[in-house]
């Protein structure tokens, strides 16, 4: 399925640590001539990880840089402004306009996604400049809810507007109906592993733990701290216990789990992979709160983990879209859980002897390709992108 030329307005680019772009380069792999890369925030992902982009980069001296792929190499091939397309919250048309002329691709449709107002500020702007194309809406996680007219306006508006609104959970599309989305449907989360079943990693438990390590009002996350009080039963339990941490927010870790920890920061691709099949268990290291800005979330890093044959823990609380996706999940490979004892009891289950443990990794193998499958999520997202293009209707 071939995707037509499409503007893909989003902050940065791709950039490996955040999710939202992780999952926007396995989702868009493969067409990256077809997509013009609109984006306001070079400072994490920058315009190098895109094919051609627009870098209108706000409030910033920053030159705006055009990239395309010429035969099989990169290279760059014009400047189009020395300072940044924006002055404060405005935005100079014409260079916009100039810039998109510069590349030789005519998109036909747009493609947005952000997470909260502040962002679909940019994007909307950038929308309304570029001749308000018909587009899809991507929403990956809403950080301000519930919508409102009120509080966030350009988050509604392009929610409303949109041809068709693409969620990544049941709670976001409730969401977004509750408010005016004329069309939407649901596109989970997808992973690019192909793994083969795994052998028993050895005695002991290696617990891993990666990614962003929120904290609530109160500074306090309440996964690690669930994880502390349960962690003198476990170490009886596997006197081998280690616990490995790997990305950028290994400040956040509790003093009472530093010692304790294999600190490996933050790692390349192939080393985080051999990580994860040394161990034996992930544990989600965030408990989202219903109420909170966080409710909407589910970690990217989930469908990675059972597609590498690893089982998966997490600490969960009713409404939240992370509890959603635990209850939903297959018990023979993943857990959502309230309490130490629970904890426990889950390492236990998920852990145990070399025939427990391979069960439990098979059963993620075999739901990592029933539910997170590359190729149809790829296929269902040139679909509808296309079909907003051509102004049509479809089934939900």
């Amino acid at each position: 399925m071939n995707l037509s030329p499409t503007l893909l307005l989003y902050r940065t680019g791709f950039a490996p640590t955040n999710g939202t772009s992780v999952q926007l380069e396995r989702l868009l792999r493969g067409n990256g001539d077809k997509i013009i890369h609109v984006m306001w925030d070079s400072r994490e992902g920058g315009n190098e990880s895109v094919e051609w982009v627009v870098d209108t980069t706000v409030d910033s001296a920053r030159r705006t840089k055009l990239r395309g792929r010429i035969g099989r190499g990169y290279e760059l091939f014009r400047s189009i402004a020395a300072t940044s397309l924006w002055r404060m919250r405005w935005i100079y048309p014409t260079r916009l306009t100039d810039a998109i002329k510069s590349i030789p691709l005519r998109p036909i449709q747009a493609y947005i996604s952000c997470y909260g107002e502040r962002e679909a500020g940019h994007a909307y702007t950038l929308w309304e400049k570029l001749g308000r194309p018909p587009f899809a809406f991507h929403i990956f996680d809403i950080f301000d809810a519930p919508l409102s007219r009120e509080k966030t306006p350009n988050f509604l508006k392009l929610t409303q507007i949109a041809s068709h609104v693409i969620c990544l959970n049941r709670l976001i599309e409730l969401e977004v109906i509750r408010v005016g989305a004329t069309e939407t449907s649901i596109l989970p989360l997808c992973s690019d592993l192909m793994c083969a079943p795994r052998k028993y990693p050895g005695p002991g438990l290696k617990i891993l733990i990666s990614g962003t390590l929120y904290r609530d009002d109160k500074k306090k996350n309440s996964a690690l701290h669930l994880l502390i009080d349960a962690w003198s039963e476990l170490e009886r339990a596997h006197p081998r216990l280690e616990l490995h941490y790997c990305g950028r927010s290994s400040w956040a870790i509790p003093e009472e789990l530093k010692r304790r920890t294999h600190d490996h920061g933050l790692l390349s691709w192939e080393a985080y992979l051999k990580l994860m099949h040394s161990c034996h268990v992930a544990f989600v290291p965030v408990a989202h709160q219903a109420r909170t800005r966080l409710q909407f979330s589910i970690p990217s890093r989930i469908p990675d983990y059972l597609a590498s044959g690893l089982p998966v823990i997490a600490s969960t609380v009713p409404n939240t879209a992370a509890h959603d996706f635990f209850e939903t999940a297959p018990r023979e490979c993943t857990r959502g859980v309230a309490s130490a004892n629970e904890l426990v009891s889950a390492f236990q289950q998920l852990s145990g002897a070399c025939g427990r443990w391979e069960a439990a990794s098979l059963a993620a193998l075999e739901y990592s390709v029933q539910r997170f499958a590359i190729k149809p999520a790829r296929n269902r997202l040139i679909e509808l992108l296309n079909r907003a293009g051509t102004g049509t209707k479809g089934s939900q």
